[in-house]
């Protein structure tokens, strides 16, 4: 009777806190409160170094963050600005060795320091491209992802070089799919933005820094995967069947007549992120019910009546281990290759890093 009772406030804890109850997540810790020291704005990227302090990314405050693995704040690094130690929404955090690399998004730059964050160094971007994501290669080679629809050819994949402490340069691009049904030659700057906006490319690197699988948000119901090695030489491709209720997001900005369905409002899936775990492809999906489909701004689509997470588990030869749900809502940022999982839960009142770790 005791172990029931306790089950019972387990449960009813986890669900005020707005936890996952996956039977394949152990919760291990929670980082932020409404306290000065660990108050964050809005969580954008998260990572755990070798040495297993928790890097904390805050796009909106502008801010770094090294915790260590029981949640006390080391120190903090970053302001708005454009100078050193400025940032202008940092994101899509990575490490090498005893190097941490991110992007400093609307500065169109990434950032090098270690991994007690001092010692910043700065490389432009080309173009201005921005990207999402952003993977280390090697010591001078990385990953980015285009989602800029300024261009026709839609989102792409860049390997991009440094020679010496020079800027980076373009050495590849591959991954030219467009997964829209538009003519983009005839929109203007507000429904690019849109489209933008929705459109994305998403992407996980493996263990050995050889591989990637690559995904977007397509217009037909199945869900592709295409597996590239680092060079950008196509390996194979596979897919998974999704529920046929399920549109993607740019469905919300098709204006159709009225009827009994769009009453009911529409069921939304957007791909969230792929990760590299224990010889698997982890890929992380997001679903949203909205109450009507016709919007007239960016901002109405935020409005959603139900949202819900599961992720996808493939083996390396592409074949589905399983579906697994998410209960409530998760965004997940890393996985450690010890099995440690960082994420949040958006809907949350108060915004906050989870530390789970994934049960064999």
């Amino acid at each position: 009777m005791k172990k029931i009772f306790i089950s019972i406030i387990f449960l009813i804890i986890c669900r005020l806190f707005c936890l996952s109850l996956s039977q394949n997540f152990k919760l291990i810790n929670i980082i932020g409160n409404d306290q000065s020291d660990s108050n964050f704005f809005y969580i954008s990227d998260a990572i755990i170094t070798p040495c297993r302090d928790i890097i904390i990314l805050d796009a909106k405050e502008n801010f770094v963050a090294r915790f260590d693995w029981e949640g006390k704040l080391i120190n903090r690094i970053g302001q708005k600005g454009q100078g050193p130690g400025d940032f202008y929404w940092p994101t899509s955090a990575s490490i090498l060795n005893d190097k941490l690399y991110f992007l400093d998004r609307f500065n169109n730059r990434f950032v090098e320091s270690n991994l007690e964050l001092k010692n910043l160094h700065y490389f432009k971007l080309q173009e201005n491209r921005m990207p999402k994501y952003f993977h280390v290669i090697s010591k001078n080679k990385f990953v980015i992802d285009n989602t800029s629809f300024v261009q026709p050819d839609g989102p792409r994949i860049f390997i991009i070089e440094k020679i010496g402490k020079a800027n980076p340069k373009i050495s590849k691009m591959f991954f030219k799919h467009t997964p829209i049904d538009i003519n983009l030659e005839n929109k203007d700057d507000r429904t690019l933005y849109k489209f933008g906006s929705l459109f994305k490319v998403i992407y996980g690197i493996d263990d050995t820094r050889k591989k990637m699988l690559i995904s977007f948000c397509s217009p037909n119901n199945p869900i592709v995967f295409f597996l590239y090695n680092i060079k950008g030489e196509f390996i194979k491709k596979f897919s998974y069947q999704t529920d046929k209720k399920y549109n993607f997001p740019h469905y919300l900005y098709k204006r159709k007549k009225l009827s009994f369905s769009s009453l009911r409002g529409q069921n939304v899936l957007d791909l969230a992120s792929i990760f590299y775990y224990d010889s698997h492809w982890y890929v992380f999906v997001n679903t949203s019910h909205y109450e009507n489909r016709n919007f007239k701004n960016i901002r109405e689509v935020k409005k959603y009546t139900e949202k819900k997470s599961f992720y996808l588990k493939f083996d390396e030869n592409g074949k589905l281990v399983g579906k697994f749900i998410v209960d409530p809502f998760f965004i997940c940022f890393h996985i450690s290759k010890d099995g440690y999982v960082l994420g949040k839960h958006p809907d949350s009142e108060v915004e906050r890093l989870v530390v789970y770790k994934i049960l064999n």
